[in-house]
């Protein structure tokens, strides 16, 4: 298995909602039944607790988003952090060839 190390990327969420709602609201209403259609269908539990993070950054809470991560996740990141200390990492161009040779 590989595994990549995914820098987190805090995101403003007061500016991400002025953009939404320049949306007409049909619009909005269809984008809110596709996205609850998916979120539905959605297996993968990093992708949910990442789900999670923007649901409670557009909460305004206060909980660190380490806190909000899972054991898995936290160990997963504590383990590519070792692999980023002993340099065990790959380029941008080795990343993109490697996806595309498969």
């Amino acid at each position: 298995m590989n595994l990549f190390l995914v820098p987190y990327v805090p995101i403003n969420v007061n500016t991400y909602q002025t953009t939404i709602l320049k949306i007409g609201n049909a619009e909005l209403t269809d984008t809110r039944k596709e996205l609850i259609k998916w979120i539905n269908s959605i297996q993968d539990s990093a992708l949910l607790g990442l789900l999670t993070s923007v649901k409670l950054s557009s909460n305004n809470t206060t909980t660190d988003w380490w806190e909000t991560l899972t054991e898995g996740d936290k160990y997963n990141i504590s383990e590519d952090l070792k692999d980023l200390e002993a340099g065990r990492t790959l380029t941008s161009k080795e990343f993109w060839s490697g996806l595309k040779d498969g």
